[in-house]
């Protein structure tokens, strides 16, 4: 997993031979967040746009601190899923939108 220290990383996936970008990190927020499920599974590609740096974090240590029962572990996790929440946000909103409609 990594966290976005400082710059921006351009998420892209792949359509028709092209690489289409889906979204846009900054710092303070977190991508591969999948590498902590049983099966880690990456849809995205990630570009720095420009200068970056990016602090690489172990899904092994991470997984471990989450399982210590620590409080470490539960303000980290925490803070994953509120970043994760940030970004699925408008989706959730469009979801809903649409099914208030139907």
């Amino acid at each position: 997993m990594f966290l976005v220290e400082r710059g921006q990383v351009t998420l892209g996936v792949q359509r028709d031979g092209r690489r289409v970008i889906v979204g846009t990190l900054g710092p303070g927020e977190v991508l591969n967040w999948s590498c902590l499920r049983d099966e880690p599974l990456s849809l995205t590609t990630a570009r720095t746009a420009g200068s970056a740096r990016l602090v690489a974090i172990p899904a092994d240590a991470l997984l471990a601190l989450f399982q210590s029962g620590r409080p470490a572990g539960l303000t980290v996790m925490r803070r994953l899923f509120a970043s994760r929440r940030s970004t699925l946000t408008p989706r959730a909103t469009r979801c809903s939108a649409r099914a208030a409609r139907a």
